[in-house]
């Protein structure tokens, strides 16, 4: 539980620390004490996460939990007229649920991205991916009231079970104007899982010198 505390204050100060490269001062909350609690976990698997494998009623569920979520951090829509992004998968359905908290100061974009759904072979699935989730909760919650340089997106991606399905369907949705725009994109995978936090990346450098 510490490693989870750690990473979510390491992905906000991160989001935070991008700010002063804009010529206007725009402040993020200052409280950086987020804490994900063994009753946060309890109360999603209970209220919202139970079995949520991909395709069933219960990834469905779970989808129209995180979406509530959204609306209650007043998140604008990604897309049309709600935050569930469908798609198929053959003759399976599944969903991603996404949000924006908008910047009027940039187009540019940071993702901040989990998976939700669990493999079959686990109950709750709590270390892959709840772990991810509830960073994402927190830090939605945490940048509410914030005034940010970027719009922020919010994605939880479903099917990632059955081979990064929901994932491929966000990336293969994004318009050239989003591709050009992004900055940043973190997935909190299993974050919850193990004694070490590994960090993965691309050609990091090179490709966010503008940002650094």
């Amino acid at each position: 539980m510490k490693k989870m505390i750690l990473i979510t204050i390491f992905a906000f100060l991160l989001v935070v620390m991008c700010m002063p490269c804009q010529s206007t001062l725009v402040e993020a909350s200052t409280n950086s004490d987020i804490e994900i609690t063994r009753q946060d976990m309890e109360n999603f698997l209970l209220n919202g996460g139970g079995q949520r494998y991909a395709y069933t009623e219960g990834e469905v569920y779970t989808a129209n939990y995180l979406a509530y979520q959204m609306e209650l951090n007043e998140l604008d829509y990604y897309s049309g007229n709600g935050y569930l992004q469908n798609f198929n998968v053959g003759d399976k359905v599944s969903q991603n649920v996404i949000g924006v908290k908008r910047s009027t100061l940039s187009d540019e974009i940071i993702i901040l991205g989990a998976h939700y759904d669990n493999h079959i072979k686990t109950s709750s699935g709590v270390y892959d991916n709840a772990s991810g989730v509830l960073i994402l909760l927190k830090l939605m919650e945490n940048l509410a009231d914030a005034q940010l340089p970027y719009d922020i997106i919010f994605v939880f991606y479903g099917a990632e079970e059955d081979g990064m399905k929901g994932a491929s369907h966000f990336v293969s949705m994004l318009s050239d104007f989003q591709k050009k725009n992004i900055l940043l994109a973190f997935n909190f995978d299993s974050i919850g899982n193990g004694e070490y936090t590994y960090f993965y990346a691309g050609d990091f450098l090179n490709a966010h010198k503008k940002l650094f």
